[in-house]
């Protein structure tokens, strides 16, 4: 009878031993269970797209496209390696893939349009896509400042309701980095 109850109180101490080392392990070593996600914005004829993760939520990853969209998701578990994953999209039916499998810290295997990248290099890409080539350029740029715009509308400067293009904290953002001013400008049809 006593091996019985001691059976019996053993298997709800066992589950709540498991939860708890589920609920570290989200926090501590799983960025993507630890509060990871995504997001994205477009930018005169650019489409911005990020990732984040961390209890603090920061940016690990940012694409940005000349395409006409994207879409992306997220998957994490106990028991399961953590994936940020998507893919961007042209008018021209055009569509590559990504994927950042466990995130962390400047780091995790990346993928996209099938090519493996070190994001230990940099965590930025600007990805084009002119008469059908796909050119990528991987850039180490500081992230911290990136503009997630999160939140409401009243975060981005407004004129007759819609974001004023020259004021865009984008545009304002990317005047720091020489490239992606470029990859805009071009985007934008200026030389």
């Amino acid at each position: 009878m006593r091996k019985r109850l001691l059976v019996v109180l053993a298997v709800p101490v066992l589950l709540a031993i498991i939860a708890l080392v589920g609920i570290w392990f989200a926090h501590s070593n799983n960025p993507m269970l630890a509060g990871g996600g995504s997001g994205g914005y477009s930018v005169g004829k650019l489409h911005v797209d990020y990732t984040t993760f961390g209890m603090n939520q920061r940016i690990g990853l940012v694409i940005v496209t000349d395409g006409t969209g994207s879409s992306s998701e997220a998957e994490s578990g106990l028991f399961i390696r953590s994936v940020a994953k998507g893919s961007l999209k042209w008018a021209d039916g055009k569509q590559v893939d990504w994927r950042w499998d466990s995130p962390r810290d400047k780091g995790g295997d990346s993928q996209l349009d099938g090519t493996t990248y070190d994001l230990s290099n940099g965590a930025m890409f600007l990805v084009s896509s002119k008469a059908g080539q796909v050119r990528v350029k991987q850039l180490d740029v500081e992230l911290s400042d990136f503009p997630t715009i999160r939140g409401s509308a009243s975060e981005l400067p407004m004129a007759a309701g819609a974001p004023r293009a020259d004021k865009h904290p984008f545009r304002e953002w990317a005047k720091k980095l020489p490239k992606v001013s470029e990859f805009l400008a071009a985007a934008d049809g200026e030389k």
